[in-house]
């Protein structure tokens, strides 16, 4: 009986450390069911770190608007002499949003 007529088949995975193959169909089936499920795995973990990403960058993005807008107040307050600046700093806080 050939290899058709029984149903059987033969899978081989090959890596740069050795090779493994397995003969016959629930083999073949297994190996395709494992891949299937590395492949929903990593998708997930490739999902999460984008999600990770973009909270990071969103906070990243927060904390350099509080900074620039320091900046601004902080150049504000210089423009005026020594004296005015207490009198000016609402005004500068306003500027600078």
């Amino acid at each position: 009986m050939s290899e058709a007529e029984n149903g059987a088949s033969t899978s081989e995975i090959k890596t740069p450390l050795g090779s493994v193959s397995f003969t016959g169909k629930r083999a073949a089936e297994f190996i395709t069911i494992l891949s299937l499920c590395l492949l929903f795995v990593l998708a997930y973990g490739f999902w999460e770190h984008k999600m990770d990403a973009k909270a990071g960058n969103d906070v990243t993005r927060d904390v350099l608007k509080e900074l620039v807008m320091g900046i601004r107040e902080s150049n504000c307050l210089t423009t005026f002499k020594e004296e005015a600046r207490e009198a000016k700093a609402e005004f500068c806080k306003r500027v600078s949003r």
